[in-house]
């Protein structure tokens, strides 16, 4: 199905404004692609507005780059490993189960527990964003980052509760990645930002556990 030349044309004029590579290109999707294929320059489209720039020229993050879309991934990527790729290998036991549910059972209050804070405080929970308030009362006395840690607890609980044995290995991976991704950053804007405020907090408190 085509898109309609309006869609199009607003389409060309999004690509036109956010490329930094000057007017030729302009001409280039209004004279070529835009009457030539449509699916083109709407696909070009999507692409510049998730990974492009502002009216600015600032480098924008891409709107999908969240921990929720990580941690959704790699649930599918257990649950379709627990369908299709067993190998024969399980840990379905009803001590397993009890396991798998305590751990999504804790993910779910260390992000209840996380968001009041965060609500308390009337700072932003959005991760590329420099909260307005540093926040090191209760959850955050004990992990300096309860929500990924809910998000780490909560994805091993699925794998035990899908029986997904062969992505266990999923846990510790998604980890590394939050904290390299993630975590590491959002440090470091708070350091510039709370200085010797954020420097006493790491000291006291734990990045995990």
């Amino acid at each position: 199905m085509r898109a309609g030349p309006g869609s199009m044309a607003r389409a060309a004029h999004l690509c036109c404004a956010q490329r930094p590579d000057g007017p030729g290109t302009c001409r280039f999707f209004r004279r070529v692609m835009l009457p030539r294929d449509s699916f083109v320059v709407a696909a070009f489209a999507i692409e510049v507005a998730t990974h492009g720039t502002d009216t600015k020229g600032r480098t924008m993050k891409p709107m999908f780059d969240i921990p929720p879309v990580w941690l959704g991934l790699a649930i599918v990527l257990a649950w379709t490993q627990s369908r299709f790729f067993t190998l024969g290998l399980s840990l379905d036991y009803p001590v397993t189960q009890g396991i798998a549910g305590l751990l999504i059972g804790g993910g779910i209050v260390l992000i209840a527990l996380a968001a009041w804070e965060f609500r308390r405080a009337r700072t932003t929970i959005i991760p590329h964003q420099t909260p307005a308030h540093l926040i090191t009362r209760g959850i955050f006395g004990v992990t300096r980052n309860p929500i990924y840690l809910a998000a780490a607890l909560i994805l091993a609980g699925l794998i035990l509760r899908f029986d997904a044995v062969l992505s266990l290995p999923l846990v510790p991976i998604f980890v590394w990645w939050i904290e390299r991704h993630f975590v590491v950053a959002e440090e470091d804007r708070m350091r510039r930002v709370f200085r010797a405020e954020f420097a006493r907090y790491e000291r006291k408190v734990r990045r995990w556990i």
